[in-house]
């Protein structure tokens, strides 16, 4: 698993959290076939789905309604392998 991100926002605060899949060898063609998501506050899923996917570009939008801590989680499929990769985010009032 990826990790060690961690990103500061505002209560109410929109923003993309995106990441880049970068190939192994620069021959490999990358083909991502599906792109999940999660997100947990107190290690409870509060929203999860399936991420957009844009060539190597995996995203999604987090907006957090109330202060606290959360981490978002993706899954992401190149087959034959499925990547993981996790975010901390801390969410203060403004």
């Amino acid at each position: 698993m990826v990790e060690g991100y961690k990103r500061f926002y505002a209560v109410g605060e929109k923003r993309e959290i995106a990441f880049k899949i970068i190939p192994n060898s620069s021959n490999d063609v990358l083909v991502i076939t599906a792109a999940k998501y999660e997100i947990l506050k107190d290690e409870k899923i509060i929203k999860s789905g399936n991420a957009s996917v844009n060539d190597d570009i995996v995203s999604v939008i987090f907006d957090a309604d109330e202060a606290g801590s959360f981490t978002v989680r993706f899954f992401v499929t190149v087959p034959p392998e499925t990547i993981e990769a996790e975010l901390s985010a801390v969410v203060k009032s403004r």
